[in-house]
């Protein structure tokens, strides 16, 4: 099973307004359909330098959401 991280587009979605979290929804929705891996998201602190706190913050707030692959 892998977990990937895809952009939250329902229509309650949340909509990010700080220039930090605007870029990292941006960049885990460029990944479209396929998301972004876990890896992928610790192995870039651009935008996750604190992968818990921040993939946390981004799925309460409806910015993302998870995509479990079998």
């Amino acid at each position: 099973m892998k977990i990937k991280f895809i952009a939250y587009e329902a229509k309650d979605q949340g909509k990010p307004s700080a220039p930090h979290n605007v870029a990292r929804v941006a960049w885990i929705k460029k990944a479209g359909k396929k998301g972004r891996s876990l890896d992928e998201i610790n192995k870039h602190k651009k935008h996750y330098a604190r992968p818990q706190a921040d993939l946390n913050y981004d799925l309460k707030k409806r910015y993302i959401k998870l995509k479990i692959e079998t």
